[in-house]
């Protein structure tokens, strides 16, 4: 009998609970499941290719500290980023908005105080919020510090003068709830690291670019003796326009030596951000931290050389700006402490991050959030709960929005301005060396009109920020 009143009891006291809640209109789901208490961590490596990792299946040996963290973690094998340089990319990351809708696609603009970032929501959800990123691409004066108690774009732009800091102000803030974004520019040009990561892949290489004092392998315009914007791709081959306008022909073994250097700035990269798990580790907050590892972009390093296409006459061998796959599929793994490791071969896209986020630490989308992102939550189909794709169509802009494309895992179209259209079937053309455009109208069309009402849609709700 008594048993029966405790039972009628918590049932009771349930049913008052939820009125009362009802009530008030204060959302249930976030009192029955409170918040998870984990940290956030995303770490972001600009220019880092995905194919370029081991955990990607790539031969060389360039991330051995990755590859481990990636066995407890959850690796997507197709995450796309949404634009091929790190500011507007990265701010599609922060507010779940494509390029065209935040407004933010280059140096010359800035984004509206009116958009919501996760660090903001954060911030609401009483986490304490800070970023590392450096001198590089990421400074204030773009808007992008929106939501973070403190920001420090000053200071170089390597991570191993940012994760010092990062270290201080998590001993400084432990016991509260914690969002941090590192960013480093390690990987991006240049590529010349300290030893032993500077000849570490390619020892032999005698040719013309290992004379440093005159070939520095930047494309910074602050550095007049950058050469990597002057090396383009002339009658299929790799040619090196010099200042004085004299063509200078490269080979594949010059091409490989800027490679090994690229590789060699991830094997730096990837000891350092070792040494920052390490510290993690110590200071009690690898275990209950949410841990992202990402890039904005990838790098194309000499794959424009291989595709037939005339778009591509003239295009720069070597960088980033252009939306093919080396650049655009980027790496993205997660640790999550509830879920279990697993590759994911499903597509997402970074702005899907946003919500995601607040679905691993059961922060509800209120109406604002609602209204604003344009991502997916990932979780329900890292759960089991959702079937298909996660992202049927993933989309990206690049150039100020005249370079566009809209990709599934099996197709990818993009358009250069109104009448310059490649299409390649990514299932049988991976590395997207010949366009199939001619031979597919209906993939075309179809792909075509996706695209526009996308891109309706993005300045459609571009045109409502204030």
């Amino acid at each position: 009998m008594r048993r029966y009143v405790v039972k009628v009891g918590v049932v009771g006291g349930v049913f008052v609970f939820v009125a009362i809640a009802w009530l008030l209109r204060i959302p249930l789901k976030g009192l029955l499941h409170p918040q998870k208490p984990y940290n956030v961590i995303m770490i972001s490596i600009d220019t880092l290719r995905a194919d370029h990792l081991g955990l990607y299946r790539y031969s060389r040996n360039t991330s051995p500290n990755l590859d481990k963290f990636s066995q407890e973690s959850i690796v997507f094998e197709q995450a796309i980023a949404q634009a091929p340089f790190t500011l507007p990319s990265l701010a599609s990351t922060f507010t779940s908005e494509y390029p065209s809708a935040h407004g933010l696609m280059g140096t010359s603009s800035r984004l509206s105080s009116s958009k919501l970032t996760l660090a903001e929501v954060l911030k609401e959800h009483e986490y304490n919020t800070a970023a590392f990123v450096g001198e590089g691409e990421l400074q204030r004066v773009f808007g992008i510090d929106q939501g973070f108690d403190r920001y420090i774009d000053e200071g170089g732009i390597s991570i191993k003068e940012n994760i010092p800091l990062a270290e201080e102000w998590l001993k400084q803030n432990k016991g509260s709830k914690l969002f941090l974004f590192l960013q480093g520019f390690d990987v991006h040009a240049p590529y010349q690291k300290p030893e032993p990561y500077d000849d570490m892949f390619d020892k032999d290489y005698y040719g013309l670019l290992a004379d440093r004092a005159k070939y520095w392998l930047d494309y910074s315009i602050k550095n007049p003796k950058a050469i990597l914007d002057n090396i383009k791709k002339i009658d299929g081959k790799p040619v090196l326009v010099q200042d004085d306008g004299i063509e200078v022909p490269l080979t594949q073994q010059d091409i490989d030596y800027i490679i090994a250097q690229y590789d060699g700035g991830i094997r730096y990269t990837d000891d350092l951000i070792q040494g920052f798990f390490d510290k993690l580790k110590q200071m009690g907050l690898y275990d209950n931290s949410i841990i992202i590892v990402l890039a904005g972009h990838g790098e194309s390093l000499g794959d424009i050389l291989k595709r037939a296409h005339p778009s591509t006459d003239n295009l720069n061998v070597v960088g980033h700006g252009q939306v093919y796959d080396e650049v655009v599929r980027v790496p993205l793994i997660i640790k999550y402490p509830d879920l279990a490791p697993k590759r994911v071969s499903s597509q997402v896209q970074l702005i899907d991050l946003f919500p995601t986020i607040l679905d691993f630490l059961n922060i509800p989308q209120d109406r604002q959030v609602k209204a604003n992102i344009q991502g997916k939550s990932m979780l329900p189909f890292l759960e089991g709960k959702q079937k298909g794709d996660i992202d049927p169509y993933a989309f990206g802009e690049g150039e100020g929005g005249a370079l566009r494309f809209v990709r599934t895992p099996f197709w990818k179209l993009i358009v250069r301005g109104e009448n310059m259209f490649e299409l390649y079937r990514l299932r049988d053309d991976p590395g997207e060396m010949t366009s199939v455009f001619f031979g597919h109208p209906d993939i075309v069309e179809q792909f075509q009109e996706v695209l526009a009402k996308q891109y309706l849609e993005n300045l459609e709700k571009k045109a409502k920020t204030p």
